[in-house]
This record gives C-alpha cells, structure tokens and sequence, in this order.
C-alpha cells in the first residue's frame, strides 16, 4: 500500500487489534488468551480448563470467538493443540458462525479510503500453496484431525481458504523482548509489502499492534515492513521469502553487495544470550558491544530490534559499574538519553519495554 501523507521518524502510522488471533501453547498460564498482557494470576475458563484471562473483562470479550471452540477444547484439546489448529479452527468456527464478519472491513488512521480491507480481500496464493507440498501436507493432516471431532461440520474448500489467507497473512506476536508469544491475523496490516529495507515496522503491545515509521515516507511512496528476520543473509531471506509468500525480494538490499558477516553476528547473540544466562555480564557485554555497529548497519538509526539491543546493552553496562550512590557519569547518562529516544520512536508509553526503561533508570537513582 502507498502512504496518503507525509511521516517522519518515530511517528505512529497505524494501531489496530486483530481479526483472529492465538495464543502460543507454551505461552499458556504466563499471558492472558485474549489481551496477551503477562500475569501471574490468570483464570482458567471453567468450562474447558484451557484458556487463561486476566480478569472477567478479558474473558467477556473473547467469549464471542471462545464459545464456538469450548465444547471442542473441553472434549478434544489433545487432538488440537498444536498452534496452527487452533488458529485455523477459531478462525473458521468465527467466520462460518458470523458470516457478516468476512465484511467487516479495516484501514489505517489516515483514512486512505485504498487502506480499507475485510477478509476476502486477503491474498490466498492458492494455486502456489496447492503446488506446495509440504503445506498441502501439513493441511491433509490438519483436516484428518479436524474431521475426528464431532462437534462440527467442516467444508473442506472453505477450511483450504482460511488455511491460504493465514500462510499469507498471519503476523507472529511477539513480546517486548522481541520473542514470540502468538500469531494474529491483523487485515489493515496485511497489505504492507516487504521490504529489506522497511521504512515502517510493527510493535505489539498485548494483542494491539502498533505500526511506527522508522523512516521519513512521503506520501505516495509504499510503506514497508520486513518479513523475515534482517539479521540473516541475503541468501537465506530470500529462501525464507519464496518458500512462505512466493517471492523474490527486489530490494536495494538484496540487488547490492551486502558486506555485512551475518554468520558472525548470529555467533556473537548466541555467545551474548549464552552469557547473560550464566551471569558473566563482562562476556555479554564484550559480545554485545562487538553486535552494534553492524545492528546499525542492518537497521540505520531506528528499528525495534535496535532499540531492543540497545536497551539490553545499557542493563549490562549498568551491571558492570560501580555504585556512586545514584551518580550518573557522562557516559552512561548520554547512553540512557539514547536508549530513551529509541524507545520514543519505537514503542508507545504504555507498553512493557518502556516500563522496563523507567524500572532501570529507577534502580540507579
């Protein structure tokens, strides 16, 4: 889609929730199935025992997709509790049950009447997917476990839609740190294209996904999000594109001379994630410093996953200097500045990595 006016750095393109969305099994009892808040004192639905909310407020809301599925988890959740099937099964159970769903239309806030979108109008692939054979596998094995339950009569053609339009379209949710938690299905968002790139990205807070620009766009030009994960090859994003959305990506990034060892730079996250996890902060902190300038070769100066590695370069350079009773030297006040501007352009007031932010600065003072 192409943008309807001019935005700058850090500005908010779009906040929306989505059309469908679950939570994944191994997140279950951490985060609430419906607002994906993290909570330590979730309740289960009395009826199937499966689902997990944070509150009466959370549970009202999701009963209208929930019910649909309750007798199914109560009596069948083994056979479906891969995460897939519970997409794809809330997903059809929710459209064949409230058919005035599938016009239920949704755009971005600058009211670009090209933006407005409902779910038929969402790209299946079909005939690329029916030439796919692993995915048409998977799908013949979905369908045999979804053709066990007797609670619901299946249409096979429609149930193979639904099964395209979320190969397609789905977003994985991820949490502040940037780890997967769920998978939604957000239909303004859908429209994005990708790019190498990307002058926009999105951040989800909860469920709700927040769509910032990370660079000047004007209007007119796309606005573009990346697919694949940027810290990887050229080589390897492009595999990743065309065996999951059937494309060869034409970007500047791909079409030059990528100097950046991408190799390298996965040996040093694993070698930093290794030494947070055994506490040998000065380690971390060396893999980490050895990260950055190619972090910022990767993404310029803005992007979600910059400001997540920034802000875990500053808890490690805090753990690694001493205790001047709330004093603050040069260095690390000019690096919190840093970090705090990051957060501003990437994440809203409300979300968790800020207040991960504000708990840092407050253990120091």
């Amino acid at each position: 889609m192409t943008s309807n006016r001019d935005y700058k750095i850090g500005d908010i393109i779009n906040v929306d929730t989505p059309f469908v969305h679950v939570l994944n099994l191994d997140q279950k009892n951490q985060y609430c199935d419906y607002c994906f808040s993290k909570c330590f004192e979730l309740k289960k639905c009395n009826e199937c025992k499966q689902m997990y909310y944070c509150g009466k407020t959370c549970q009202r809301k999701d009963w209208k997709k929930h019910k649909l599925e309750c007798r199914i988890f109560r009596e069948n959740f083994p056979i479906i509790q891969k995460d897939l099937d519970r997409f794809l099964l809330r997903l059809y159970l929710y459209i064949e049950n409230n058919p005035d769903s599938l016009c239920e239309r949704r755009k971005f806030h600058d009211d670009n009447p090209d933006s407005s979108r409902c779910f038929t109008d969402l790209m299946t692939h079909r005939p690329q997917i029916e030439m796919d054979a692993i995915r048409t596998n998977v799908f013949q094995s979905l369908f045999a476990r979804f053709e066990s339950l007797n609670q619901i009569q299946l249409n096979r053609d429609k149930l193979f839609e639904c099964f395209c339009r979320l190969c397609i379209n789905s977003f994985t949710i991820t949490n502040c740190e940037l780890n997967e938690i769920g998978s939604g299905l957000y239909l303004a968002e859908s429209q994005m294209d990708h790019s190498c790139i990307p002058n926009a990205a999105p951040v989800f807070n909860g469920h709700r996904v927040v769509i910032r620009a990370i660079k000047t766009i004007k209007s007119g030009q796309p606005i573009t999000i990346n697919y694949v994960d940027m810290k990887q090859s050229t080589n390897i994003r492009q595999k990743k594109l065309v065996k999951q959305y059937y494309f060869t990506c034409k970007c500047n990034q791909c079409e030059s001379n990528d100097s950046i060892d991408y190799e390298r730079l996965g040996h040093l996250i694993t070698k930093m994630d290794d030494a947070i996890d055994t506490n040998n902060w000065i380690e971390a902190y060396e893999m980490g410093i050895k990260t950055m300038p190619m972090f910022e070769k990767i993404y310029g100066d803005c992007h979600p996953d910059l400001t997540v590695q920034m802000i875990r370069m500053l808890k490690l350079h805090l753990q690694l200097i001493p205790d001047n009773n709330g004093q603050i030297d040069a260095e690390i006040s000019k690096e919190i500045q840093q970090v705090k501007q990051a957060i501003e352009r990437t994440n809203l007031y409300d979300d968790e990595l800020y207040k991960i932010f504000v708990s840092i600065i407050n253990d120091i003072q």
